[in-house]
């Protein structure tokens, strides 16, 4: 991958990963 394009993607991915992990884990839970 292109280094300027990694750059740019990372905030990014790191807001997307932020907001998708609570919810992920939250449902995971709740279906044990």
């Amino acid at each position: 991958m292109n280094l300027s394009i990694q750059e740019e993607l990372q905030p990014f991915a790191e807001e997307l990963q932020r907001y998708i992990t609570p919810e992920f884990f939250g449902r995971s839970w709740q279906e044990r």
